[in-house]
């Protein structure tokens, strides 16, 4: 029986770790797949529970009635990876906008690469490398001439090549084909990038005619005050100036509220697909229904949040300028104004 010498041996341990980790992950999203419906089946919850806002308008369906939340949930664990690839750029750029577009490039881009960098190893490089002088020359600082050995994996890499072999080329031939590749296909992926981003300039939404000015002096931290001065620098292109309030404590409220929802809709799933409707402890009334418990408070907090929006609010230091056209927003966006009302 041959023993693997210590270049396959590390391979191999390594081989072996690799694989169990992948198993170990594996086996902890099937197991929590189901167990975390807010998680990995978000749509199907978001579109059961009929979500809406403020005003009662229905957050998972677009102005025409239909779901936002799309392509359907994966049927089974390969169909995740079918679902990925299959879904189409257009789709992912109206429900999902331009930033989850171009990562999902760019894994493709690198899975794609990676494929064919796989490939031209295995067909050029290993029967060049395993067919080497498995016994080269090289020479040792003194100048004198020594022999190396090589075995196992290392048949396969380039120290079964001695220096002067002219296998070398093979190795340079495969890097330059790589890295013209990697080249051609990252321009590509700018010229893409480019003109989805042209794409989004052109749109005629809010953020295309505004900006976000921060930092203002206290002076000017008003609407009106605010106004002026950018009507000042641009007369005649400024539609409005609006102070942002300071919401810190709505903000902090949000959280809250949006870890009671999260907690309901689990606590409805849990009574649903569960034996016995879950529980939670409240102080001074022992056990009561969860499902009751976070619907009052998802509307005690809605509620709180409400009287405060409809109350007296203070003022931040940033505010919004909305500008005539889309040229006029993106000049003003390049330009830094200072304390001093000449600056």
């Amino acid at each position: 029986m041959s023993v693997p010498n210590s270049l396959s041996m590390g391979y191999m341990i390594s081989t072996c770790i690799g694989l169990a980790t992948t198993m170990v992950h594996v086996s902890l999203f099937m197991y929590y797949r189901p167990r975390k419906p807010l998680v990995y089946e978000f749509r199907d919850v978001a579109s059961k529970a009929n979500y809406t806002d403020f005003d009662g308008v229905p957050l998972h369906k677009d102005p025409e009635g239909n779901p936002i939340y799309a392509p359907p949930n994966p049927e089974s664990f390969i169909d995740v990876f079918k679902k990925v690839h299959q879904i189409t750029e257009q789709d992912l750029l109206d429900k999902f906008g331009m930033d989850v577009v171009m990562t999902l490039r760019l894994l493709r881009m690198l899975f794609y690469y990676f494929i064919v960098a796989m490939l031209l190893t295995a067909i050029v490089l290993y029967p060049v490398y395993g067919t080497g002088e498995a016994n080269g020359s090289t020479m040792d600082v003194n100048g004198n001439m020594t022999t190396i050995s090589i075995e196992g994996l290392g048949l396969i890499s380039m120290s079964n090549v001695s220096p002067e072999s002219p296998r070398f080329y093979a190795t340079w031939s495969i890097d330059t084909v790589l890295i013209v590749l990697a080249v051609v296909m990252i321009a590509q992926e700018y010229k893409i990038y480019a003109r989805y981003r042209t794409y989004y300039r052109k749109l005629r939404i809010p953020a295309n005619y505004g900006l976000v000015v921060l930092d203002i002096p206290k002076e000017y931290c008003t609407d009106e005050a605010l106004f002026k001065v950018f009507d000042s620098a641009y007369p005649g292109k400024v539609v409005a100036a609006e102070m942002v309030h300071n919401m810190k404590k709505i903000l902090d409220l949000k959280k809250d509220y949006m870890k009671a929802i999260y907690t309901l809709e689990l606590m409805v799933w849990k009574a649903e697909n569960g034996k016995k409707r879950p529980k939670k402890l409240k102080c001074g009334k022992g056990c009561v229904d969860a499902v009751d418990y976070w619907t009052e408070e998802r509307e005690r907090i809605r509620t709180e949040i409400e009287e405060i929006q409809n109350g007296p609010l203070k003022e931040s230091n940033a505010g919004f300028v909305l500008f005539n056209s889309r040229k006029d927003a993106s000049v003003a966006s390049q330009v830094v104004f200072g304390n001093h009302t000449k600056e």
